[in-house]
């Protein structure tokens, strides 16, 4: 299995502020996850969070001509939720294994927004070393995305570290 971290430039200003984790499997059922983190510009507008988004993997990497061709992942009918602070900071406690999963149920966090509801899932690894990251999203019953994505312990301490450094930044915004 291949995997791939990068920072994306996707902002006006020159920051980085999408974290990518890439994950292509030769059988084409690779994941890849990207976190956003959104601040706002002005005080009381909507509050500061993370956007993650997870893609099913389109097509393997193939030669072609003699070319490598990297795998695809179908950005177009990702699923994406949204962190908020609590979100975040319960992500934290299971990183640093204080709690097993992201709630008391073992279910994950809920979210709902009108007919649509998730749940985002995060708990260690039974079969590998690391952490298991899960998005399930239906509408009014039926399930439109549901995927898994294995992070690494490095990607995990990596993540945990940059979730720890923003939690002001959630909080209070550009100070």
């Amino acid at each position: 299995m291949e995997e791939a971290i990068l920072l994306e430039d996707r902002s006006a200003n020159g920051f980085r502020d999408t974290l990518a984790f890439y994950h292509p499997i030769r059988s084409g059922k690779g994941m890849a996850l990207r976190l956003d983190l959104r601040l706002n510009e002005m005080p009381g507008g909507r509050y500061n969070c993370y956007f993650m988004e997870m893609a099913s993997q389109k097509a393997p990497s193939q030669v072609v001509g003699g070319q490598r061709v990297p795998a695809t992942f179908d950005w177009e009918n990702k699923v994406t939720v949204k962190l908020n602070f609590h979100d975040v900071s319960a992500m934290i406690c299971v990183l640093e294994d204080r709690v097993e999963s992201l709630s008391q149920q073992g279910d994950g966090l809920y979210h709902q927004i009108g007919a649509t509801d998730s749940i985002i899932s995060l708990k260690r690894s039974t079969d590998t070393p690391g952490f298991i990251m899960g998005i399930s999203k239906r509408r009014k019953g039926e399930s439109l995305f549901r995927g898994h994505f294995q992070l690494s312990i490095i990607e995990a301490e990596g993540l945990k570290q940059i979730f720890k450094t923003s939690l002001f930044r959630l909080a209070f915004g550009r100070v």
